[in-house]
Parts: C-alpha cells; sequence; structure tokens
C-alpha cells in the first residue's frame, strides 16, 4: 500500500501543482527530492521530454488510493491566518491613546 505522501506526490505530478501542499505535509525539499526519485525506481513516474509523468502503474495507484489525501474536516484544508492574530488583554488593562496621534 502506497504512503499518503506518495499518493499526494502524483496528485501534485497529475494536476501540474507545486510542492506546497508536501511542505504543508512537513516534507523539506531533500525528501520531496528523494521521495520523487523513489517513485520513478518504483515505476510510478517517468521522465519524458523532460517532465515528469505518472505511468500505467502510478496512475493505477493513484486512482485506487486518492481518498487518502481527501481532507475531510474544515480545519484541515484551511489554514488559519496567524499574522493578524491580537494577543489577548486582561480585564483589567487601560488603553490611553497618545493624544498627537488622533486626527478628529
Amino acid at each position: 500500500m502506497a504512503s499518503k505522501k506518495t499518493i499526494l506526490l502524483l496528485h501534485i505530478i497529475k494536476h501540474h501543482r507545486n510542492v506546497d501542499q508536501l511542505k504543508r505535509e512537513g516534507l523539506s525539499y531533500r525528501e520531496i527530492t528523494i521521495l520523487v526519485s523513489e517513485s520513478v525506481d518504483s515505476d510510478f513516474l517517468k521522465y519524458e521530454h523532460d517532465e515528469l509523468e505518472l505511468t500505467e502503474l502510478g496512475e493505477k495507484l493513484y486512482q485506487e488510493n486518492k481518498g487518502l489525501i481527501k481532507k475531510q474536516s474544515k480545519k484541515e484544508w484551511i489554514q488559519k491566518d496567524e499574522r493578524s492574530k491580537i494577543p489577548k488583554i486582561s480585564k483589567d488593562f487601560i488603553f490611553l491613546p497618545n493624544q498627537n496621534e488622533l486626527n478628529f
């Protein structure tokens, strides 16, 4: 049985996507390279005209296991935007704006 990461790699190559999905799964670029090499050695992928393509075996494996990469929960496929998160302040905190910065 193929791993989720292998099926995700086949999905990325089949649909001409970038490797950001694999990066979000926690793989480094080196590990992605190793995964591609292993997939070529296992005859799931082939180089043709300087492009990676799925072989018949790779296509069959992808079709049988593409349910592995489907995310059911909305929390899994929508990432939180941590950059705009405001830190909590206590209820006793009193904010006094700088009078020189007010423009009314």
